[in-house]
């Protein structure tokens, strides 16, 4: 009994010590039998979890690398919404391609007074060529844009401006 009893011991200290399986005699049919099938279930039941343990941290890892990507890359796509391209000395031209949304019209307002301050621009071209239609809050936008430029004294003219563009624009 002694002998069995150690032999138990010495494989629970072994899977304590991060072994996956127990191989307990489970061929006597008395009370070490059963306890030794209860055993070597439980360290079964251990292992799986083991494994799906580490299996969900492999699926948060990949979570949170696809997360950090995320982040860069829209960060990335903020920093393209508004280029902010240097031509001369004090002169800076944003050139706007695409829909303009709310969110986007504010993240342009704040790079084109950011880059302003930061070359010391005397003069900023809105180049809105690229963008098809304008709603009239970032019409209004657009328009505050030009008026905080006015404040840091410095002039602005947006250009690129279609005859429907030009009507959306005065009609906000």
């Amino acid at each position: 009994l002694r002998e069995r009893l150690a032999v138990m011991l010495d494989e629970l200290a072994e899977v304590a010590g991060g072994k996956s399986e127990l191989a307990l005699d489970v061929s006597i049919p008395d009370e070490l039998g059963w306890l030794a099938r209860m055993l070597n279930e439980v360290v079964l039941n251990l292992r799986y979890m083991r494994e799906a343990l580490s299996e969900q941290l492999a699926v948060e890892d990949l979570a949170r690398r696809q997360q950090l990507q995320l982040a860069a890359q829209n960060e990335t796509l903020r920093q393209l919404a508004a280029p902010i391209i240097p031509i001369v000395a004090g002169i800076l031209i944003v050139p706007l391609i695409g829909a303009i949304s709310r969110e986007r019209s504010e993240q342009i307002t704040a790079r084109v007074l950011a880059a302003t301050t930061e070359h010391r621009a005397r003069f900023v071209m809105l180049d809105i060529t690229g963008i098809p239609y304008v709603d009239d809050l970032v019409a209004k936008d657009l328009f505050q844009l030009g008026s905080a430029l006015r404040l840091l004294g410095v002039d602005s003219a947006m250009v690129g401006v279609s005859a429907l563009l030009a009507r959306q624009l005065v009609s906000a």
